[in-house]
C-alpha cells in the first residue's frame, strides 16, 4: 500500500528514517549539497554505517518519484545533480560494467573440468561467457569513443543500429 504525497508514490512501508531523508533530499535544488552530517543529525543514526541503507532507500525514491538525481562526494555528502552532471553518470556506469563483465568471466572460466559439466550447464557456461563478453567489449573505452562519434551523427540509435554500430567495430569496418 502507498501513501499519495502531492501526486508522488511513497512506499507505506519505508521506514520513518527513509522518510526523513526522502523530504530532507526533494527540498534541495540542484546544485545543493547536504553533507552526511545533517542526514545523519535528521534521524539521529550515522548514515555512512547503520542508517546507510535508509539513505540508499530515500534517494532510490527520490529519484524515481521526483526525478532527482544526486551525486556522492566521498566522505562528504550528497550533491543535486543538474542536468550535465545527471548524464555524465552514464561514465560511472559503464566502467562498473566493464569491471563486473570482466570479474564475471575470469569467474566462470575458473571450473575443474568442462567436460564433465552436464549438458545443461555447459550451455549456461557458455551463455554466460558469451554475454559477459559482449559486455565487455561493448563498454571499452575505445568502442564507448566509436560509439559517441556515431551517435553525434545521428542522434539517440535504436538497438538494431546500435547493434550494428558494435558489428562494424568488431569487423574493422570504417564505416
Amino acid at each position: 500500500m502507498e501513501i499519495i504525497e502531492k501526486g508522488k508514490r511513497v512506499p507505506e512501508e519505508a521506514a520513518i528514517d527513509t522518510r526523513l531523508l526522502y523530504e530532507a533530499l526533494k527540498k534541495l535544488n540542484v546544485g545543493d549539497f547536504i553533507s552526511y552530517h545533517q542526514l545523519s543529525e535528521i534521524i539521529g543514526r550515522d548514515i555512512q554505517s547503520s542508517a546507510r541503507g535508509c539513505l540508499v532507500s530515500a534517494r532510490r525514491i527520490v529519484q524515481r518519484e521526483d526525478r532527482m538525481v544526486f551525486g556522492v562526494i566521498r566522505n562528504e555528502g550528497l550533491k543535486r545533480l543538474n542536468d550535465a552532471g545527471i548524464v555524465t553518470t552514464g561514465n560511472l556506469s559503464i566502467n562498473k560494467i566493464h569491471r563486473e563483465s570482466r570479474k564475471a568471466i575470469k569467474r566462470i572460466v575458473c571450473i575443474d573440468n568442462y567436460n564433465d559439466l552436464p549438458n545443461e550447464y555447459k550451455i549456461k557456461h557458455n551463455m554466460f561467457l558469451s554475454i559477459f563478453g559482449v559486455f565487455n567489449y561493448a563498454t571499452k573505452p575505445a568502442i564507448v569513443g566509436k560509439l559517441e562519434s556515431k551517435v553525434e551523427n545521428v542522434g539517440k540509435l535504436p538497438l538494431s543500429k546500435t547493434l550494428e554500430a558494435f558489428k562494424e567495430q568488431l569487423n574493422g569496418s570504417k564505416n
